[in-house]
């Protein structure tokens, strides 16, 4: 039988083993990424959905105020907005409100948005050093540590100015007890799926990390030009599979190629460890106007192997 595989990499904590964990705090995790992203500044979270809460949170919002949200978004993001404010659909959105944009799989939204405020969900998003961020010119912009390197956790908001950057971390410092027993949850769920409703509802609360977490991180931050080059080197074996309308980003790999396929050839895949099976994505055409599309997502992150993608492949042509 063959072996799942998922849309992200599995998290896992010391992937490197107890070698690969590294000394360091939350502060030398922002310094490295600050060296490797000069566009923004950095804030470690504990993941990418309590960052979208600490984000709302900075702008001051509460339950009257909307949050535009796009279509079919998970349980996790709408009950992170519905922490703060109340989700509404983007195309429901005014132009005082926010939007939530996700650059699904790594691909940017090409919406043209009438909000004048927005917040970059780009949590799968594999950024090449020295890229810019904010490419629909948002408030922040958020990434999802273990969608990216496979850590246990993680998130970063990034913030276009020290003061805004100043205000996330006041808001994540806010909240300090029991960050010791809520990792320990998230651990005890990597392995027991029976703690991770523990989990879910305990680390909407946010905090710090402990020094284990961080250490983790660290590793994998260290492992991304390794992780970069695998991508790079699985979307050259399928890259010639991406409908014609979707355009591959320059300077951000996509955790998916994701492709138009007949019901016969995606069962196929499933069984071939593909099993997330068909998704929904949302297409902006020329005029603005969206319509929902079906694709059937073919992973390319560092836990596929090549000569799955290959096989896969011949299956398609």
């Amino acid at each position: 039988m063959s072996e799942n595989y998922f849309l992200w990499p599995k998290s896992r904590y010391l992937r490197g083993g107890f070698r690969g964990l590294k000394k360091g705090t939350t502060s030398d995790i922002e310094l490295l990424l600050k060296q490797r992203y000069s566009s923004g500044v950095p804030v470690i979270v504990s993941s990418a959905r309590v960052g979208i809460v600490l984000a709302l949170m900075a702008q001051k919002l509460t339950r009257p105020d909307y949050v535009g949200i796009f279509p079919f978004a998970s349980h996790c993001v709408i009950e992170s907005v519905g922490r703060v404010a109340t989700p509404i659909p983007a195309e429901l959105s005014q132009h005082d409100n926010i939007s939530l944009i996700y650059h699904q799989w790594g691909y940017i939204q090409q919406r043209t948005s009438l909000n004048t405020r927005i917040i970059e969900d780009a949590v799968d998003s594999f950024c090449h050093p020295g890229s810019e961020l904010f490419p629909l010119n948002g408030m922040y912009e958020i990434w999802s540590l273990p969608k990216l390197i496979g850590s246990l956790g993680g998130g970063v908001v990034w913030c276009r100015d020290e003061q805004s950057a100043e205000d996330i971390k006041a808001l994540r410092d806010n909240n300090k007890l029991n960050t010791q027993p809520r990792w320990l949850l998230k651990l005890l769920a990597s392995y027991w799926p029976r703690f991770e409703s523990l989990w879910f509802s305990a680390e909407s609360a946010g905090g710090p990390l402990p020094k284990w977490a961080t250490g983790d991180i660290l590793y994998g931050l260290e492992s991304w030009d390794k992780i970069e080059h695998a991508r790079r080197e699985r979307i050259q074996i399928v890259q010639s599979l991406l409908p014609e309308w979707l355009e591959l980003p320059d300077s951000r790999l996509p955790s998916v190629i994701p492709i138009e396929v007949s019901e016969e050839k995606a069962k196929l895949l499933i069984e071939k460890g593909f099993s997330a099976g068909y998704r929904t994505f949302e297409k902006f055409n020329e005029d603005q106007n969206s319509e929902l599309v079906r694709l059937f997502p073919l992973y390319v992150h560092q836990d596929i192997p090549c000569e799955l993608l290959e096989s896969s492949r011949k299956i398609l042509q």
